[in-house]
């Protein structure tokens, strides 16, 4: 296999930090932050260079319940070229999250207790979505209406709806994600089958891969 090294030319290199997630698509790379509710786009070029950071809200062509200051944390992309469609998936953590306890001298004992032991949910972070990608005057892929998603609320949606019937784990959906919660980490998709690996809840060193069989729903903006 043939490698090539690839300069990126952009200024926004910021990103870098939080830079969760990775895809390519022919001549472009998608990347995708965990702290932010857009994707970028990568151009590249003859020469081996990346350049053109392009970034796409997800908002309004997703539904934010949380809203555009709440980060989605994307932790899967993935590029599928069927049929004559282009399309890019994209999935958020789902993940619960457990409250930072202020670290200073004024903070008793008491109330970091309380802080630990208050756990919330983002709606943001519940998304399991497609966007449809077509090719602009230039000859680049952007997404285009309409966008897929699976229907949610503040605290789920429909996968974390029919995973409380899973005995594996049911148990794990609102313990956070950073003490073995259930926690999505990667996105892979293959005809009409989504793959989704987890970070956790790992069982007895056992990782999990959930598998989910897509299917046409009536409203065309809806993943059924």
């Amino acid at each position: 296999m043939s490698t090539a090294t690839v300069t990126l030319h952009c200024k926004e290199v910021a990103m870098r930090a939080d830079l969760s997630v990775v895809v390519r698509a022919g001549r472009h790379l998608w990347l995708a932050s965990d702290e932010t509710t857009h994707v970028e786009r990568l151009t590249r070029k003859a020469n081996d260079t990346v350049s053109s950071l392009r970034s796409f809200p997800l908002a309004p062509s997703l539904a934010l319940l949380a809203g555009t200051e709440e980060a989605i944390d994307i932790e899967g992309l993935e590029y599928v070229a069927q049929g004559g469609h282009r399309s890019l998936w994209l999935v958020g953590s789902h993940g619960w999250k457990r409250t930072r306890p202020k670290a200073d001298e004024e903070t008793t004992s008491e109330q970091v207790a309380a802080q630990l032991a208050t756990i919330s949910a983002n709606g943001n972070r519940c998304l399991l979505a497609r966007l449809t990608l077509e090719a602009d005057a230039a000859g680049n892929d952007m997404p285009v209406p309409p966008a897929a998603q699976l229907p949610g609320n503040d605290t789920g949606n429909r996968l974390t709806e029919a995973l409380c019937s899973d005995w594996h784990v049911d148990p794990f959906l609102t313990i956070p994600s950073k003490a073995n919660g259930f926690d999505t980490e990667g996105l892979a998709v293959f005809s009409e089958h989504i793959f989704l690996g987890l970070h956790g809840p790992v069982l007895r060193d056992w990782a999990v891969i959930l598998e989910i069989a897509v299917a046409t729903a009536a409203d065309p903006q809806v993943c059924s």
